[in-house]
């Protein structure tokens, strides 16, 4: 059984790519996780319960109560998948690609088929399409080269919206770049671009461009209000564009998401929250989130589930996720089964149960040492402090208990800096798996450690099975 583990981390460190599983895990923010075997670049909804998973190579995947179908179209990265009409078993699709422009699929389970690519002047297909929105009439999409429409038929041609027709992009293809679009009810299109948001008044075409020379990373909509996230900046306005609040963020995030009154910000590893837009709670997250595109987040309002992507993994956020009592940036955290647990900069450690809409302070943790890692089994938490010691302490649910009963027990002193480490149980019992500068080390259930042979003078970066 070790032996085996030893092996698949040596491929790990190596960097042979994960195949996708269908083994879900809970990690540091009551999220189950499905990995896959290629990088994941975006993910578009289809209805409440259903979505559309992108990639960075072309492959894309329907996803239905945890039922993934695979589509492989050959193409580059994509940003956006939005089904048009389904007929029998065959959905037609119009996908977003980068380098490949719009086009409109046939996707069925036996075989895939291409109806129609979309040139535009001066680059023909040679141009990305980062969002696709349709209505009733048109469809609208969010380019490298501006904002372009057309009707839903199959014989029209993609025409320039933004920037105008003696503009440098019309002239030349000078890329201008449109990140997003929304719809404000049925009266409004809202495009968020690098150089300001454009409104069309889909009434009557007229159009109106505010914060010019700003870029808008994304705009958004939500209760009536529109959200536009530039740099450290979010403005909230109304539709007329009259500015409701202005907030100064003091970090820099791309992609922004309200769900009810959490607010959602994301760079491209950590997540940071707040249900006030005044004190925002950081999550470092264990694996990168892709910044290429906003369409990496969305909702399972069915199964009550924030979805979101990452570089190799797709991550189930329970929506109600209660850690806005565990004050102060969250430093570390870890899960075992419903049980989470938090650590913040100020060194208290709190517990909540998934699905509990509350986190509790339990203890708190010596001010003379940093928190870099945390990992839980049935028995204890383990936690390694200063970045060169691995700690363990038996943890009570009741912070009194904490106070009179528990202290911590060094497991192991590293000479070097703890470069990652790993909870593996076995049937023998917990076994500690730690990278260390040029080794890996097991420390076993009875808190024997080991140096593994076969992965001396290895450079440990992050363990995983």
């Amino acid at each position: 059984m070790k032996s085996s583990f030893i092996y698949l981390l040596f491929l790990y460190i190596i960097f042979i790519l994960w195949g996708c599983g269908e083994k879900e895990k809970t990690g540091n923010l009551g999220e189950t996780e499905l990995y896959f075997d290629e990088r994941l670049s975006s993910i578009s909804a289809d209805g409440d319960s259903a979505f559309w998973i992108g990639s960075e190579a072309g492959d894309i995947w329907y996803m239905k109560q945890r039922r993934l179908q695979p589509y492989n179209i050959g193409a580059d990265r994509i940003y956006k998948v939005v089904t048009d009409s389904v007929l029998s078993d065959v959905r037609i699709c119009w996908i977003g690609i980068r380098n490949s422009g719009l086009q409109k699929w046939a996707l069925g389970e036996e075989n895939v088929r291409l109806v129609e690519k979309y040139p535009i002047c001066n680059k023909g297909c040679n141009y990305s399409v980062y969002d696709i929105l349709l209505t009733d009439k048109k469809v609208y999409v969010a380019t490298s080269q501006g904002l372009y429409a057309m009707s839903h038929s199959e014989k029209d041609s993609l025409k320039l919206i933004y920037p105008s027709d003696n503009s440098e992009t019309a002239r030349s293809g000078k890329p201008f770049i449109v990140n997003n679009i929304r719809k404000y009810e049925s009266d409004y299109l809202l495009c968020a671009t690098q150089n300001g948001l454009i409104r069309i008044n889909l009434a009557n075409g007229k159009m109106e461009v505010t914060h010019q020379d700003e870029h808008i990373y994304s705009v958004s909509v939500y209760d009536n209000k529109v959200y536009l996230l530039a740099d450290k900046k979010l403005y909230v306005e109304d539709i007329s564009g009259n500015l409701l609040n202005n907030i100064t963020l003091k970090f820099s995030p791309r992609i922004y998401y309200k769900l009810g009154n959490i607010h959602y910000f994301l760079d491209d590893n950590h997540l940071l929250l707040s249900d006030d837009l005044e004190s925002f709670l950081s999550v470092p997250l264990r694996r990168k989130v892709p910044q290429f595109c906003t369409n990496v987040v969305a909702t399972d309002k069915v199964n009550g589930y924030t979805v979101l992507i990452t570089e190799n993994a797709l991550w189930n956020i329970p929506l109600h996720l209660g850690i806005f009592n565990a004050k102060g940036e969250i430093v570390a955290s870890c899960s075992d089964g419903d049980d989470i647990y938090y650590v913040n900069a100020d060194n208290e450690l709190y517990h909540q149960h998934t699905g509990s809409p509350e986190a509790f302070k339990i203890a708190e943790i010596p001010d003379d040492e940093v928190v870099s890692g945390m990992m839980a089994d049935d028995k204890f938490l383990y936690y390694i402090s200063n970045k060169q010691v691995l700690k363990r302490i038996k943890v009570r649910q009741r912070y009194i208990g904490n106070v009179l009963f528990a202290s911590s027990q060094v497991l192991y002193q590293s000479p070097t800096k703890i470069t990652a480490s790993y909870l593996k149980k076995e049937a023998e019992g917990t076994c500690i798996y730690l990278g260390i500068q040029d080794d890996l080390v097991r420390i076993d259930a009875d808190g024997k450690a080991s140096l593994v042979d076969d992965l001396h003078n290895k450079y440990i970066m992050r363990i995983s099975s």
